[in-house]
């Protein structure tokens, strides 16, 4: 249930700001709750100032930004002068200690009544900003809107404050830009990985300029300290668009840090509700230490394809805090829980990497680490262990010996039931795949008895349709043919969202708006929660690819009702035929588990018929493997002898209707997407070898045999010459 903190609305200078009170609780205002906030008039804001309990000594309270789409922010110097006037009338304390999740600052309340905040030293590097490419001058980086050859808005200047902010000197009058249209594309451009506040310049004298902003996640604001930041300089103002701008980072670095606003303005006062937890911890950022080579983080994958995706954000992440300049090197190890063995592959495989890389950092995080923390802590080869929302920020990252803080914390892992919401992580590529996946949501609200996924993802959360949308984009944009979408339980998407879309409203929704998209594909289904759009996208989308792999389970229904499954095998069954009717050429697959806890040799035959009942092509066998803290390891085991015949006879059941697969397909003309050398899929996911292309590009070929594991396909190109 919803909790409530008492908030005043205050304006700073043009912001709308809101200041929480969250002091003396352990939750923290979620984004739907901040969301909910903005949609009512009375209390529309720019962003909320959470007041929580001081994290580090010596601070006074730790700030929580939050902006008005439930995104979070590194900084926002006219809330936190609201901050400070707020906290200096409760108190009549003038001098105050702050952090936030950008690092420590310090703030004032002078005897005139102005105060000020020092936001710390701007930073220009291209990795610290941080942008998605490298600039060695970022005083004038190559980005513009508009036509090649008359551009509206080119060559902005970019710094961070806390947040990455790209400033468009212009020479003339900054309302004739139009800012509501421009500031949503520049925001997003994938040159800047967490979006960045636009802001268009005008210099009016020597110590004066006139300013527009646009903020990521709020809009157009009426002010934005970060932005007015090089209102003065000992070399005098810039001239716009001019290459002799080469005093950009003296100048920048001259200015008053500490700009000196009048007090904020109280609007009313209220109650903002709050809905998630949190542990606090030490979230101090130092300096990267000088002097560093620069080397690669290496990510090792174990697990499913949201693990992939996910690997290319911590790749991301890890960079950003630095871990590629440590001397010795970075190894990330993204480990799988799904059953005993993937963990004993993942301890194995961090074992190798120590004594391969004595001197490398050694990182564990994913599932397995999630649910069993205390076992990798214990590992001597581990120097740090990540939960499955920390693995995604930079900043925790930071937190190893070599950046002189926190050597003695081993274990970053809080509880993964309070995560409330799935941001939208941006990614350009996905590393080595000629496919790329897009994360639409995550953990799942279903307790299967075997399963151990919910306490290493947490409850069901949806990634905005927005955002999915901006990175299916995004990847196209890169070269990507291919997109796959992906998730821990994919169907429920969309059912903590407002008005509650469905998965096929999502597909739909891509589609549309990304026609230059040839491929799209659904990861793993739970056929019983498929809606009527996706039903009717899959009969009309020749672009929505025909494979779709079902989490089935097992074919008996008392095994499906002792699993706390939502279907029975008449279910199964049935949607397979539908959707056969709807999609000719649907290929499907399924996971099945073999020798489930009470599973008679009755019931396992009932799992053997439903790969023939259900016409299953690409079969996902899983000898039981009980996990601890879940019900089904408290259940009467199958002999270990039983469960593993099971599971080669379901095995050898799958293999064989494969072969059939490939049989029926002989002669058939298809779409290879090549994967790598001499390697591709169909659009049903079949394997294919083909001597033409290159990974990522789609050919055209027709099928001429077999060899019992892939189909021969002979280029359609090759035949005509």
């Amino acid at each position: 249930m919803a909790r409530e903190a008492p908030f005043a609305k205050m304006n700073g200078l043009g912001n709308e700001i809101i200041v929480a009170d969250m002091r003396g609780r352990a939750d923290r205002v979620s984004p739907a709750a901040a969301i909910a906030l903005n949609a009512d008039p009375a209390t529309k804001f720019d962003q909320i100032m959470a007041i929580h309990d001081p994290r580090t000594p010596g601070t006074a309270n730790y700030i929580e930004i939050i902006n008005s789409d439930g995104t979070m922010a590194q900084a926002c110097g006219n809330g936190m002068r609201c901050v400070v006037q707020a906290l200096a009338a409760e108190s009549g304390q003038k001098l105050f200690t702050f952090e936030t999740i950008a690092g420590i600052l310090n703030a004032e309340e002078h005897a005139d009544g102005m105060i000020s905040v020092d936001m710390g030293v701007p930073r220009f590097d291209w990795q610290e900003i941080p942008l998605a490419e490298e600039f060695g001058d970022t005083s004038r980086i190559e980005l513009q809107i508009g036509p090649i050859d008359a551009p509206v808005l080119h060559s902005p200047s970019v710094v961070s404050m806390g947040n990455p902010h790209a400033i468009f000197w212009v020479d003339r009058d900054v309302w004739e830009y139009d800012l509501d249209r421009f500031g949503p594309l520049l925001e997003n451009h994938p040159i800047f990985p967490e979006r960045a506040n636009i802001s268009i310049a005008l210099v009016t004298a020597s110590d004066a300029l006139t300013l527009r902003t646009w903020e990521r996640g709020a809009g157009l604001t009426k002010a934005c300290g970060s932005a007015g930041r090089p209102r003065r300089s000992q070399r005098g103002a810039p001239r716009p668009h001019r290459q002799e701008r080469h005093g950009h980072r003296a100048w920048w670095a001259a200015c008053d840090r500490m700009a000196r606003r009048r007090p904020c303005r109280h609007d009313r006062t209220g109650r903002v509700g709050v809905f998630r937890r949190f542990r606090p911890g030490n979230r101090r950022m130092d300096a990267r230490p000088p002097g560093r080579r620069l080397m690669a983080v290496e990510v090792v994958t174990f697990g499913c394809r949201l693990n992939t995706y996910e690997s290319e954000v911590m790749r991301r992440e890890a960079n950003a805090a630095g871990l590629g300049e440590l001397k010795d090197g970075a190894v990330i190890f993204n480990t799988c829980a799904v059953t005993a063995e993937a963990v004993r592959q993942a301890k194995q495989s961090i074992r190798k990497a120590r004594r391969e890389n004595p001197q490398a950092r050694i990182i564990v995080t994913g599932c397995a680490a999630q649910t069993d923390p205390a076992a990798f802590t214990a590992m001597g080869e581990v120097d740090l262990v990540l939960g499955n929302e920390e693995k995604l920020k930079a900043h925790n990252y930071r937190a190893l010996p070599d950046f002189g803080v926190n050597d003695t914390e081993k274990a970053r892992v809080n509880d993964i039931m309070s995560v409330t919401e799935t941001a939208g992580h941006m990614v350009d590529a996905i590393e080595g795949r000629a496919r790329a996946f897009v994360q639409v949501q995550n953990g799942c609200d279903h307790r299967c008895t075997f399963c151990i996924i919910p306490y290493g993802r947490g409850n069901s959360r949806s990634v905005p349709m927005g955002a999915v949308v901006e990175q299916v984009k995004r990847l196209v944009g890169n070269g990507y043919a291919e997109v796959v979408l992906t998730g821990v339980d994919m169907t429920s998407f969309g059912a903590d969202l407002p008005g509650a879309p469905k998965l096929g409203r999502l597909v739909k929704t891509i589609l549309r708006q990304v026609p230059d998209l040839p491929r799209l594909r659904l990861s793993s289904i739970d056929s019983i929660e498929a809606d009527d759009d996706l039903l009717e996208a899959i009969a009309t989308e020749n672009r929505l690819m025909p494979h779709l792999h079902l989490s089935l389970q097992s074919g008996d229904d008392m095994i499906l009702k002792r699993m706390k499954r939502r279907h029975l095998r008449d279910d199964s069954i049935r949607f397979c035929e539908d959707v056969r009717r709807l999609r000719p050429d649907i290929v499907f697959g399924a996971d099945i588990i073999a020798g489930f806890p009470t599973e008679t040799e009755e019931m396992f035959k009932n799992s053997e018929k439903i790969v023939e009942e259900c016409g299953l092509t690409h079969l996902h066998v899983f000898p039981f493997s009980p996990r601890e803290g879940t019900p089904a390891a408290r259940m009467p085991q199958v002999d270990g002898g039983a469960v593993k015949r099971r599971a080669a006879r379901l095995r050898a059941a799958g293999e064989a209707a494969y072969r059939r697969h490939l049989d029926r397909l002989a002669g058939s003309r298809q779409s290879i997407l090549i994967e790598r050398g001499g390697l591709g899929r169909t659009e049903g996911f079949t394997l294919a070898a083909i001597e033409c292309g290159t990974p990522g590009e789609i050919v055209d070929a027709t099928i001429t045999g077999h060899d019992g594991a892939r189909l021969i396909a002979s280029p359609l190109a090759r035949q005509a010459a």
